[in-house]
């Protein structure tokens, strides 16, 4: 989900949050003149990893926070 994240954040990440906007019919116009220019190229979500390395990184996320709540008691 990172990537999806991080292409959802783009917008805050880019001019309106760097703007100064006096109303909020000011900031929908900056996120919308933002919207098009990004549409105008287009990039495709792409994932670095396979679905195995994913799946792995996940069983040994998991297999960690399992130590740490054996360790504690909890």
């Amino acid at each position: 989900m990172n990537l999806v994240e991080r292409r959802s954040e783009e917008p805050t990440n880019q001019r309106p949050s760097r703007g100064r906007f006096t109303s909020v019919a000011d900031l929908i116009h900056a996120i919308g003149v933002w919207t098009e220019r990004w549409n105008d190229d287009p990039q495709p979500l792409g994932w670095h990893q396979t679905a195995a390395e994913i799946i792995e990184k996940g069983q040994r996320g998991r297999a960690t926070l399992h130590q740490i709540e054996s360790a504690t008691d909890h």
